[in-house]
């Protein structure tokens, strides 16, 4: 049932996702981080964030282990909903549960406080990655010079830019 949940993903057809999950359920087919985490991303991928949210959810009240990829299907999916708010809440969850952050982490938390115009936000979280040791890429910086210039906070945006330039990844 995981892989036919994998098919739905890439397909882009979350409705079956969901029921093939609801069915797992139903016949007391065990569920797991994969499984739940490839219904999450079909959501996702289909701009379904509350659904995504309901299936983290439903995760955690199952003791699934929520993992990297769950968490930043979910966040990502509150980015495209311009849901800073319950993006940066997922983000801070995920550190209470000491899931790993990585860089697609950032990357869509910075989007969703890109969209929620939060610039402040986009250059803290951009701040905090050094310390973790996360790599940073040109999609990273791209998404925090979009929130300053969105702000119109040029000097941070330039400040990025420059940055961008050191770290050798091509301004586009």
């Amino acid at each position: 049932c995981s892989a036919a949940i994998s098919a739905c993903e890439k397909g882009g057809q979350w409705e079956m996702a969901l029921h093939l999950l609801n069915t797992m359920t139903e016949d007391r087919i065990q569920t797991d981080t994969i499984t739940f985490g490839a219904a999450i991303s079909a959501c996702e991928n289909c701009a379904k964030w509350g659904e995504a949210l309901w299936l983290l959810s439903a995760m955690m009240l199952n003791t699934v282990e929520c993992n990297t990829i769950t968490f930043n299907a979910a966040i990502s999916g509150c980015a495209k909903a311009s849901d800073w708010e319950r993006a940066a809440h997922l983000f801070a969850l995920m550190g209470q549960s000491m899931v790993e952050l990585d860089g697609t982490t950032f990357l869509a938390a910075i989007s969703a406080v890109e969209r929620g115009n939060k610039w402040q936000e986009a250059v803290q979280l951009f701040s905090s990655m050094a310390p973790r040791r996360i790599d940073f890429n040109s999609n990273i910086f791209n998404v925090a010079i979009s929130a300053c210039e969105r702000a119109n906070e040029y000097k941070p945006a330039l400040q990025f830019f420059e940055a961008m330039k050191q770290n050798q990844d091509e301004p586009d």
